[in-house]
């Protein structure tokens, strides 16, 4: 749980095969892997670390290579010939665990394996000699005599097991006759001409990791029991892997700068590189020791002002830190700066608001990532208003990030975003609500599996599959009845999971999918009832008998003619009001199915004399009209706040769309537009045509916004126009949306006139437009696909201007195309910028799939990983 990517450089541990009779081999490799959280499983995830460990020296196997088989000295060839491809032991059974603990008896490099991952797995069950063979491996000590392990069964196994029938050979002394003496001469035989094998300095660190972990588990003093891994650490000739994994595991009890030899640590290697994995360390094992005693450090920070300067002696009252660790603030690698922030927000130190948005600027996005995550870590007010403030200036996968920093102090944040215009943050929302089973997290999926965006579908369905089928079962129906056909596919697997069932029947139609979804609620779940949860009440006519339902909107549809009568009497308007009041709180669909089919000009009037009942949905139009601007804006909010948790019905819509024709507010105007922006009903597209065409620049300019959200292929006509709009603003919203909105006529236009072809789309603006407007031209263009504009694009990178090159390949990285790979790669070969050179790597890193790309952990600067990325490049052209 310390060092960084970087120790991957180091060479992994060989593979050599264990020889001990009637045993099993143990051979593999150890592997670190970095054990911090990323900041997107958010703030509280570094503080979980303090009850669930993370270990970060992981054993590997060969996957080809059995996990039991004789225990025979393997040949030359056998050796060569063993596979690259590993697998890790991730939860051992009872049963290996009862192997590891025999095979552990012997001082072979597959019993050294068996004695690290017991104690990692196990770490109650080692005894004295097992935990004295830890420290032997850790000082790189063998040949300890196997008779001094004690090989008898800790665990229970079932009888007639082959580990049985072992271990009653060699430990029972009732059977000790039934051990032929030629077998424990040649034993014997074998363990006194077995080569002295040289422990890995792999193997070494994590025994050091194993035994600082056993003996954190002990119960005695903290000083006491690690005395012996303290005196392991004054070892001048110790690795520095070995010092690193030693320093860490005794902070977890152990205050950092009572650690021998950690303080020096910081400063005694005259290597850069290497200096640098042993400052990273220390930083690990500061960061361990605040993990754990988080609620014990009391520094009396005085809160209430933020200092401008302060003694050093001031910010270590009780002596903790190393002293020299302060100075570490200067450091800017990314490593550095990530630990000592996160140290910073740990201790509550009143310096770490200031530090952590300092270093929002940084170069690398992964500083800027985990700062945003340890600032939620904080819980001054100041902490959260500043993050509160980043949720307007961020977009994406950041406006994400700091979305979950702030829930960590108020998670009813969360709930709060769920119609977040934000693709990223809906997506965060679900995975969110996922992690916190509730009534309100079920809520917020069930809207969230109405969205039309089938990734947020999906999302919403994934969130939910560990949790109990009652609790999920409101959600998996919406995906499966409801959802787009690859979102019906996932729900439907995470159904029969739940329900330990196999779905057989056909599902094409809504109807079939609702048969199997009464199948399943009255078999297994009668108490629930899953169509009356919101996510349905806009189908629930479908589940009352044809004949009220008839009878209800002929009743409703004669009460809204009479309502419009003018010489109705007081008595008989009351009288109707109460009923239509009944009618939308018991079935809104109904009322707002009969006033769909009146006409607009009917319905204005209408609305008004509907807004004075204390209906939802119909207030606000009381008000909508008014000559007062300021009760015309509340209005258009309210609508606003209806959206963010329902579908407006078609006729507000409709009404909505009327009002923003003549509406001169650009506040109203902007309201109106959000109230429809998650919604792409043709009411919603009609609303959004009028704001392509009014005369207002802003409102044009959501009008772009909307269709380039939803990739609306049927508006682009309308955006065809605005492409030659003077306001450059509604200019390069248009060419944005048009580049999104999936439709290849924006590309050439249409013809001006019937006698004229003279294009009008996109490609005309090449070389009459300003540059960073025509950027935009060639992004819209690439992302249609269209062989010009991804030319032009790659040559407009390979522009003189360092800067106008990082900004084109940052542009060309949000494209998501695999396409621009190789232009990408070839291009940071003659790279001379390092800031360009950052940029590519990191679009390289967007475009192809982890999966796929190749390793860079041995890769310390960015001419070597562009040089990683060309060799990958010429192999995989060479495997197709």
């Amino acid at each position: 749980m310390n060092a960084t990517d970087s120790v991957d450089q180091i060479s992994e541990s060989p593979l050599v095969p264990a020889v001990v009779p009637d045993s099993s081999v143990l051979e593999g490799r150890w592997r670190y892997e970095n054990a911090w959280p990323e900041p997107f499983e958010g703030p509280g995830a570094i503080l979980e670390l303090a009850q669930v460990p993370q270990f970060r020296w992981h054993f590997e196997r060969p996957e080809t290579v059995q996990n039991e088989r004789a225990h025979n000295p393997a040949t030359t060839n056998e050796t060569e010939d063993l596979p690259t491809v590993y697998s890790r032991i991730e939860k051992p059974t009872r049963q290996q665990l009862a192997e590891w603990w025999t095979l552990s008896a012997f001082d072979d490099a597959s019993g050294r394996n068996a004695c690290i991952l017991l104690a990692y797995h196990a770490p109650d069950k080692l005894d004295a000699s097992r935990l004295d063979r830890l420290a032997r491996i850790t000082r790189d000590e063998i040949n300890l005599n196997p008779q001094d392990l004690n090989t008898a069964e800790f665990v229970s196994v079932e009888p007639e097991t082959f580990w049985n029938r072992f271990w009653s050979a060699r430990n029972n002394p009732a059977n000790e006759e039934q051990l032929p003496e030629e077998t424990v001469e040649k034993t014997a035989s074998l363990e006194s001409e077995k080569p002295v094998e040289k422990i890995s300095i792999q193997q070494r660190a994590a025994a050091a990791e194993a035994w600082c972990y056993v003996v954190y588990n002990q119960n005695e003093v903290a000083e006491k029991k690690y005395r012996e891994p303290g005196q392991t650490l004054q070892d001048e000739d110790l690795p520095d892997l070995v010092r690193q994994e030693l320093m860490i595991g005794i902070a977890r009890e152990i205050p950092p700068r009572k650690i021998p030899g950690l303080s020096e640590s910081l400063t005694r290697n005259s290597n850069p590189a290497t200096q640098q994995l042993m400052q990273i360390a220390v930083m690990d094992a500061c960061l361990v020791y605040a993990i754990h005693h988080r609620e014990q450090i009391t520094q009396n920070w005085d809160v209430t002002s933020k200092p401008i300067t302060m003694e050093v002696a001031a910010s270590d009252p009780a002596g903790l830190w190393p002293v020299t660790l302060w100075e570490q603030r200067w450091d800017d690698s990314p490593e550095m700066v990530i630990r000592f922030g996160q140290w910073l927000s740990l201790i509550r130190h009143p310096l770490a608001e200031s530090y952590l948005t300092q270093k929002l600027s940084h170069v690398d996005i992964k500083v800027k990532q985990a700062s945003l995550c340890s600032l939620g870590l904080l819980p001054e007010k100041s902490a959260n208003t500043f993050l509160t403030s980043r949720l307007e200036q961020e977009q994406g996968q950041n406006k994400a990030l700091v979305l979950l920093a702030l829930s960590y102090q108020n998670p009813e944040i969360m709930e709060r975003s769920v119609h977040d215009e934000d693709r990223s943050v809906r997506l965060e929302v679900a995975k969110f609500a996922g992690e916190h089973p509730s009534r309100t997290s079920l809520t917020t999926l069930l809207k969230l599996v109405k969205e039309r965006d089938p990734e947020i579908q999906q999302a919403a369905v994934e969130a939910v599959k560990n949790w109990d089928k009652e609790l999920a079962f409101p959600v998996l129906a919406a995906g499966f009845h409801l959802g787009m056909f690859q979102t019906r596919q996932q729900a439907r697997e995470s159904l029969e999971q739940h329900f330990h069932i196999v779905i057989a029947g056909i599902e094409d139609s809504q109807e079939q999918r609702r048969q199997i979804l009464d199948q399943i609620q009255s078999e297994h779940l009668p108490e629930i009832s899953w169509n009356e949860t919101p996510v349905f009440h806009a189908d629930a006519s479908r589940l009352q008998p044809e004949e009220d339902v008839y009878a209800q909107q002929t009743r409703v549809r004669s009460q809204l003619n009479q309502l419009l009568d003018e010489e109705l009497s007081r008595i008989e308007k009351q009288e109707i009001e109460q009923d239509l009041q009944r009618t939308a709180e018991r079935s809104p669909v109904v009322l707002n199915r009969e006033l769909d089919r009146l006409a607009t000009k009917e319905l204005k009037p209408l609305a008004i004399k509907l807004s004075k009942l204390p209906c939802r949905g119909c207030e606000p139009f009381e008000n909508l009209d008014s000559d007062q601007l300021l009760q015309r804006r509340r209005a258009a909010r309210q609508f606003v706040e209806i959206a963010t948790q329902e579908t407006l019905p078609e006729w507000t819509i409709r009404l909505l769309g009327e009002q923003l024709k003549n509406e001169q507010d650009p506040h109203v105007c902007r309201a109106i537009l959000a109230s429809i922006s998650n919604d792409t009903t043709p009411q919603s597209r009609h609303v959004a045509e009028i704001a392509l065409l009014h005369p207002w620049a802003d409102v044009r300019i959501l009008g772009c916004q909307y269709v380039q959200k939803h990739r609306l292929p049927q508006l682009a006509p309308l955006l065809i126009p605005l492409l030659q709009e003077r306001n450059q603003a509604v200019q390069v919203a248009a060419i944005r949306a048009a580049g999104f909105c999936r439709n290849p006529i924006v590309i050439d236009g249409l013809s001006t006139s019937e006698t004229s072809s003279l294009p009008s789309g996109l490609r005309l603006l090449l070389g009459t437009v300003p540059g960073h407007i025509e950027l935009e031209v060639l992004l819209a263009l690439a992302r249609l696909d269209d062989s010009q504009g991804k030319s032009e694009l790659i040559k407009l990178a390979y522009s003189p201007d360092g800067e106008r090159r990082r900004e084109v390949v940052t542009r060309i990285s949000e494209l998501d195309d695999r396409e621009f790979s190789e232009p990408l790669i070839r291009l940071g070969w003659t790279e001379t910028d390092p800031q360009v050179q950052r940029v590519i790597l990191e679009g390289l890193n967007r475009i192809i799939p982890e999966a796929e790309q190749p390793d860079l952990s041995k890769a310390s600067n960015y001419d070597e990983r562009m040089k990683v990325w060309s060799v990958w490049l010429e192999q995989s052209k060479s495997n197709k």
